[in-house]
């Protein structure tokens, strides 16, 4: 993989190093508000490499439009909590779910872009689409690593201790 130099003069920003296991994890242990806000650190990452980059805009958007769809079903429940009729929001709905996923989509293709162009590496977009947050994090983590090689190098995957290699230690 070949990591371009910043220009002369211009000190390049540093990437999210956080490991994409590590990501993972915590975004299960704190049902996914952990990916949510690590979606806006990537993403003020690629506009600070690019400020023409969109996604902090588009996930603000994508998030604002999860919140309105909240909003509008508390509404809905409590009018039939209180004796009214409920509205059938079903339409609402799907038109700002496709919003929400075009948005978060349109922002991770942006950041995709933006580390392609900016670094030189290659990114599956079908990747980067299906296992968003995770997949550009593994890639901030592998520039990290070739940016700083005298860096302590965490072994990519982690080999159970055989009873064999127990017993010689």
């Amino acid at each position: 993989m070949n990591i371009s130099t910043p220009v002369a003069g211009q000190i390049a920003p540093k990437p999210p190093s956080l490991h994409w296991v590590i990501v993972l994890v915590l975004s299960i242990i704190t049902f996914g508000l952990f990916a949510c806000l690590w979606m806006f650190r990537q993403a003020r990452f690629a506009r600070k490499i690019d400020p023409s980059n969109k996604a902090p805009l588009q996930l603000a958007t994508s998030f604002a439009l999860v919140l309105f769809s909240i909003l509008l079903n508390v509404v809905n429940a409590i009018t039939v909590a209180r004796g009214g009729e409920s509205s059938n929001l079903g339409i609402t709905g799907t038109m700002m779910s496709f919003f929400t996923l075009f948005m978060l989509i349109s922002a991770y293709l942006g950041i995709r872009k933006t580390l392609t162009s900016q670094y030189g590496i290659q990114m599956s977009a079908v990747l980067t689409v299906i296992f968003n947050v995770y997949y550009v994090q593994y890639h901030l983590s592998r520039i990290v690593r070739l940016q700083n090689p005298r860096a302590p190098q965490l072994p990519d995957a982690i080999h159970p201790v055989s009873a064999v290699g127990r017993a010689n230690a």
